[in-house]
């Protein structure tokens, strides 16, 4: 049932972005940038706090995870502001330039994730042989 309800946000989002056009693409992909920062910082944050700082699992997310959601819209904004200022000022091209930080700002969080979970791949595994007899 919530796979259902998922599908249908999902879906309500592209017809609005579809009627709307591109100012709406880019304040969606600007939310999803911030969201998978957040993820992204939840999952560093959980396996740094609990390990090192001995804080349960909960907290350790909830905090990462509101952490970076407001780290990367601090980024967005300010490095759209930026480009937007660089180009001439309050320009059209503000909607371009939040599409294009977003989009990066999103990439690179993705990419932060993988390097995180192949990274604690290999402490677990090479961890795991030096102390089997």
């Amino acid at each position: 049932m919530p796979l259902f309800f998922l599908l249908l946000f999902l879906g309500g989002l592209i017809v609005v972005c579809e009627l709307v056009g591109l100012v709406a693409f880019s304040v969606v992909m600007a939310a999803f940038a911030c969201v998978m920062a957040g993820l992204t910082a939840g999952l560093i944050g959980t396996l740094v706090l609990t390990n090192v700082y001995k804080m349960n699992y909960e907290t350790a997310f909830t905090r990462s995870f509101w952490g970076g959601t407001a780290l990367a819209a601090l980024i967005v904004v300010v490095w759209t502001a930026v480009l937007d200022l660089l180009a001439g000022g309050l320009t059209t091209a503000l909607v371009a330039h939040l599409w294009l930080v977003s989009l990066d700002c999103a990439l690179y969080s993705f990419i932060v994730a993988v390097v995180t979970m192949v990274t604690w791949g290999v402490m677990i595994f090479t961890n795991g042989r030096k102390h089997r007899g």
